[in-house]
């Protein structure tokens, strides 16, 4: 609205402008306006004379009354002109139009208003939103709000994607529904989540009133993982998986494979194995410890980060070693019937190998039979028995080939070993002399036996000294019974005792390493002492102008456990030093041979010309020992004390 005085008279011409309506599908606004003279202070007028009002929108000429004769001479206002016009709006729905009222009266004069009317804008183009957010999963169903203006509005809906668009919805009206396919994470095989873009065409009818467009993030869900279709399993133990064909505890290898595959354009990147704690990179091996259903795992990793797990199990057939449980060898006639002059030999056995049935018995048992006068090296084979197919136990009897070779006065070790398709155990025993009470001969004699020359006296069973038992050869401990400390009544020998080595968790003999080995450090057997660990300690040479605090220790340095080691001590100066906050200065130089590996830091004090603070310890590859102050500019002065002083602080280093 605006208003504009007449020239001659106290009066003065006045618009109003008002929005009836607005029309959003037309995009146009309906206004009404008035055009009214006002009187701003007594003046009667009228007249018969010219009395001409015209009103103008957008330079359109919309209302007129050109006549003669007006009378204002109450308090008025009057009204001279209304009228009502619709205002097309632009595309975007905006729209500014100039106003023209115009009025000339006799005696009042000519005048007019003029000014720009501003109309609200009407909405147009639809703004979409996404119910729920605009970051949603692929393959889920998500719903599209246009916020159209308009109910007649209609919407073509299209999303872009990498490089993949499509059409959502045509003739849309106030939502649409989108189930995003999970093809689309195709566009995404290295990224769990990408942007794209939604576009949304608004018409009236056919025509198109504008578009907008928004963002959104497609994410592959938690369910989008890869997948593991199988695990490929085999016995990387060739000789267990032709012989037997199932897995075998403690012989079987389990080389697994796994067979994985990526989702939506993800790649494979990394795939495993699990079995008894020990995991493994698809196609290698872990060792069978376990046996029955044993758990195995699997997972697989893509491009994308996501993992799949597998899991599931094998059959694995249990397995121990070969084990006698009793082996007895005694002398008997040819027919096997004992006798303790006997020249034959007999065996009774009683053993047994892991029973490996898959489908029918895949192990067998056999069993060999070595002799040995005793005290020579050489053996001679004898029985060679396979127990029938199908068994595993043995338990019987038999008598040693070779015929009548076991003289009585002879004594002979007998090894007896069992074996089953993969591993053997042995058992030996020696075999006396036949009894008799006393054997005499012209350098020796027998008791309970003959006497074989093996020893000046020679007895056969325990012999009693004063009462008490005396043990003999026999009973000596062997180094393994040594090493393990249990028995009680065997006794050592200083070759077993030598054999007890010490270990963490056991004690025994140890050697004393050097000073040198201390100090190398590298030697794991042999035990050090107080005095090694004290060793290998040397001055440490200052650089000029150095010295020792009176009173205090001068600094040493040694190589100790693969490490360079520098004592503490205070230093002083023997002629001023000027020093500068964040230089470095030199203290020492460690010779070649007790130089670190690499370059550490350590902290200490430092007194300045009387103010004390902080600095940094460093010693380099090169054997550099240095120092930075962090106080402030300074000269250390002679004479040392706390405050023109440094404190070296314990440095170690590896070496």
């Amino acid at each position: 609205m605006g208003s504009s005085t007449f020239p001659s008279r106290p009066f003065q011409l006045r618009d109003y402008v008002g929005l009836v309506k607005q029309d959003i599908a037309t995009n146009r606004s309906l206004i009404a306006w008035q055009v009214w003279v006002d009187k701003l202070s007594y003046s009667p007028t009228s007249s018969g004379g010219t009395a001409d009002r015209q009103y103008f929108l957008a330079g359109i000429k919309v209302g007129e009354n050109l006549g003669s004769g007006f009378d204002f001479t109450g308090a008025g206002p009057w009204l001279i002109l209304e009228g009502q016009n619709w205002i097309d709006h632009l595309a975007d729905g905006t729209q500014s139009i100039p106003v023209k009222a115009a009025a000339s009266y006799d005696i009042l004069g000519y005048t007019e208003v003029n000014y720009t009317l501003n109309l609200p804008t009407i909405p147009r183009a639809s703004t979409p939103t996404f119910v729920g957010g605009a970051a949603f999963d692929a393959g889920s169903a998500v719903t599209i709000n246009t916020n159209r203006a308009s109910s007649s509005f209609t919407h073509d809906v299209t999303f872009s994607f990498g490089d993949v668009d499509g059409i959502i919805g045509t003739g849309v009206g106030a939502s649409v529904a989108w189930t995003p396919p999970l093809s689309l994470l195709q566009e995404i095989p290295n990224a769990t989540s990408g942007t794209g873009v939604l576009t949304v065409v608004t018409k009236s009818g056919a025509t198109v009133i504008g578009s907008k467009s928004i963002s959104f993030t497609l994410r592959a869900g938690v369910s989008v993982v890869p997948t593991i279709s199988s695990l490929t399993v085999s016995d990387d133990n060739p000789t267990v998986a032709s012989l037997v064909g199932a897995f075998v505890q403690g012989l079987s290898i389990l080389k697994a494979t796994v067979d994985a595959a990526g989702v939506q354009g993800s790649t494979i990147k990394s795939r495993s194995f699990k079995m008894g704690g020990t995991t493994a990179a698809s196609g290698g091996v872990i060792p069978i410890t376990a046996s029955g259903t044993v758990p195995v795992t699997a997972s697989a990793t893509d491009s994308r980060a996501r993992t799949a797990a597998w899991s599931g199990s094998i059959s694995v057939l249990p397995y121990a070693q070969p084990r006698p449980t009793s082996v007895n060898v005694r002398r008997c006639d040819a027919g096997g019937t004992l006798n303790e002059n006997g020249i034959s030999l007999r065996v009774d056995l009683n053993c047994a190998v892991q029973s490996l049935i898959n489908g029918t018995q895949r192990n067998s048992l056999t069993i060999k039979v070595f002799t040995r006068p005793y005290g020579t090296t050489t053996w001679t084979a004898r029985n060679v028995i396979n127990v029938a197919a199908g068994t595993v136990t043995y338990n019987s009897n038999f008598v040693i080939s070779g015929g009548a070779n076991y003289p009585i006065d002879d004594s002979f070790e007998v090894r007896v070993e069992i074996s089953d398709k993969f591993k053997t155990a042995a058992a030996q025993q020696v075999v006396p002399t036949a009894a008799i009470f006393m054997h005499w001969s012209k350098t020796g004699a027998g008791f309970g036996k003959f006497w074989e020359g093996l020893a000046t006296w020679e007895f056969a069973g325990t012999i009693m000294q004063d009462g008490s038992l005396v043990v003999d050869q026999g009973d000596a401990a062997t180094n393994a019974e040594t090493q393990a400390g249990s028995l009680t009544s065997k006794f050592v020998t200083p070759a077993s005792l030598a054999a007890r080595t010490a270990t963490t968790g056991r004690t025994g003999v140890v050697e004393l390493a050097t000073d040198a080995e201390t100090q190398a450090g590298t030697d794991s057997a042999r035990a050090v002492t107080p005095a090694s660990l004290g060793s290998g300690w040397t001055a440490l040479p200052l650089a000029s102008g150095w010295a020792v605090e009176s009173g205090f220790t001068a600094p040493m340095y040694r190589v100790m456990g693969g490490q360079i080691e520098i004592t503490p001590t205070i230093l002083v100066r023997t002629s001023t030093l000027a020093v500068a906050a964040g230089t470095l200065y030199t203290v020492a130089t460690l010779p070649t041979g007790s130089r670190p590996s690499a370059g550490v830091g350590s902290a200490g004090a430092i007194g300045v010309a009387g103010t004390l603070g902080a600095c940094q310890w460093r010693i380099n590859t090169t054997g550099t020992l240095q120092f930075s102050p962090y106080v402030a500019s300074g000269t250390i002065a002679t004479g040392g004390g706390v405050q023109n002083s440094v404190i070296l602080p314990t440095i170690k280093a590896p070496i």
